[in-house]
């Protein structure tokens, strides 16, 4: 049975659930809140969008040179650092090369292969554009 309880500012009745002992606090039912509304943002001006920091392709071909920079002085360092020869058996071929210059090679040959994996995926993507403004361009007219 739910008791009838009044607030001491304003008198109201309230509803409280379940029962209640001595000496414990009812339990009270609140009343929704009101949600606010959100504030609309004032129209920003073409000085304050250019002012805003925004990444560009100029900006990211940047940070990845940079980056790409700091990775070559750190191979050039490990290059210095190792001048020992090591054997190197490939399919049949044998040699002894420098190590420095065994991990050069490996990631020069592996920057050819994300470039070229790279370029496969442009030029498929152009190619698939292609074929999307052609499809348009009959449905059009």
């Amino acid at each position: 049975m739910a008791a009838k309880e009044t607030t001491p500012e304003k008198n109201e009745p309230l509803e409280t659930t379940g029962t209640q002992d001595a000496g414990t606090t009812p339990d009270i039912e609140l009343a929704p809140t009101k949600q606010e509304t959100p504030k609309k943002k004032p129209e920003e001006t073409p000085a304050e969008y250019q002012d805003r920091m925004t990444t560009t392709r100029s900006g990211a071909i940047w940070a990845t040179t940079i980056v790409s920079l700091i990775v070559l002085v750190l191979l050039i360092i490990f290059i210095y650092q190792n001048p020992q020869d090591t054997s190197l058996n490939y399919f049949g071929w044998s040699g002894s090369i420098n190590v420095g210059v065994l991990v050069l090679g490996s990631a020069v040959a592996g920057g050819i292969i994300v470039a070229l994996a790279g370029a496969a995926r442009i030029i498929a993507l152009k190619a698939q554009k292609r074929r999307q403004r052609k499809a348009s361009r009959q449905q059009r007219g």
